[in-house]
């Protein structure tokens, strides 16, 4: 007879686990059934008192089968080593806010949003800060990432773009790639099909925040004001056109370099509405966000409330530490200009329950 999972039930030293918040997955066969659970993530609870040496139990009961027959419980252990203990915290995909038509604050590949590219090589490598995506343009000119937008992009909602990245061999002078902005079917009059906005134009600067003469090795982290960009560029300068496309296109081979990304955002500025609930778990548990000169064992994240230095106003860096000092990728929030703490009296990184 074949098992009926409904009845199975899943333990930790008496308490019930949740399976229905678990990635993994159930899988049922011809009279079997197995499960490929994430077990750190189930335990996430019992880990947070565990000392190494411990053994955690995970007990499996009200195993039967249609004809009503049932098993004993069975018992899995999970023996702890946490001095072992070597990755970096998992972080669960957030859920955007409404003022982000799209986040990735720590970028290491170039999928899912860039999901079009030419004549370029991408791949993952680590720095002391993480992991980033690095793109080596491979021909003489043409080599773009591109992502496409369905529906399109409108700037008036949207009207922030924010990205790090910096040149490792490029030539002296040489910017790395310019932004282009391919128009959809609302366009004002003067709009072409598309607009490039390029880092070495004075003109183009202005609508810029941000340094972005760096040395190569030295990291670029910069707001564009793509509505405003936009809108100068009609003949009225009051309307913007949508946009269904964005594409950075890379210098030749001989010029740029290697370039490396590190994040990337489209967004809206931030109000104290806007909350970030960042929820990471791991072995060793978590300490909590660790930023240059202060740390929180709060996760969730207040981006208008941050307090953050008068000298760079505009990004919030952090990471996610373990309680063994294991580190995630660095994680960027773009603070646009015009972003407001409209509730002083929330505080810019409160707890996250989960």
């Amino acid at each position: 007879s074949p098992p009926v999972i409904n009845q199975i039930r899943f333990t930790c030293l008496g308490a019930p686990l949740d399976l229905t918040t678990d990635s993994g997955s159930c899988t049922i066969g011809q009279g079997t059934v197995s499960y490929d659970l994430d077990w750190i993530w189930l335990l996430r609870n019992p880990l947070k008192t565990a000392k190494s040496g411990d053994v955690l139990p995970i007990t499996v009961d009200g195993i039967t089968d249609a004809a009503g027959n049932a098993v004993p419980p069975v018992k899995i252990d999970f023996p702890l080593s946490l001095e072992a203990d070597k990755r970096p915290p998992t972080i669960l995909p957030l859920a955007k806010t409404d003022n982000v038509l799209w986040s990735e604050p720590a970028l290491t590949a170039l999928a899912p949003f860039f999901n079009t590219d030419h004549g370029i090589a991408a791949k993952t490598v680590a720095t002391p800060d993480g992991n980033v995506v690095e793109i080596t343009p491979s021909g003489e000119g043409g080599s773009y990432i591109q992502h496409a937008f369905t529906p399109a992009w409108d700037p008036d909602k949207f009207p922030w773009l924010a990205i790090s990245f910096r040149t490792l061999d490029a030539a002296s002078g040489v910017k790395p790639f310019t932004l282009a902005f391919s128009t959809g079917p609302r366009r004002p009059r003067g709009i072409k099909d598309a607009h490039t906005l390029n880092f070495t134009v004075t003109n183009h600067l202005s609508y810029v925040t941000g340094e972005t003469s760096r040395v190569p090795g030295e990291w670029n982290d910069v707001l564009v004001n793509v509505r405003d960009f936009l809108r100068d560029e009609t003949e009225e300068r009051k309307d913007t056109p949508d946009l269904t496309y964005i594409s950075l296109y890379f210098s030749s081979k001989a010029k740029s370099g290697k370039v490396q990304i590190r994040s990337f955002a489209i967004l809206a500025p931030w109000t104290s509405d806007h909350l970030i609930p960042i929820k990471a778990y791991d072995l060793s548990s978590i300490k909590g966000v660790v930023w240059p000169g202060g740390e929180s064992e709060n996760t969730g994240l207040r981006p208008a409330n941050i307090a953050l230095p008068a000298n760079d106003p505009c990004w919030f860096r952090f990471r996610i530490s373990d309680r063994r000092g294991n580190l995630t990728d660095t994680w960027m929030i773009p603070i646009p200009p015009g972003s407001e703490k409209t509730k002083a009296f929330l505080a810019g990184l409160e707890p996250v329950a989960f």
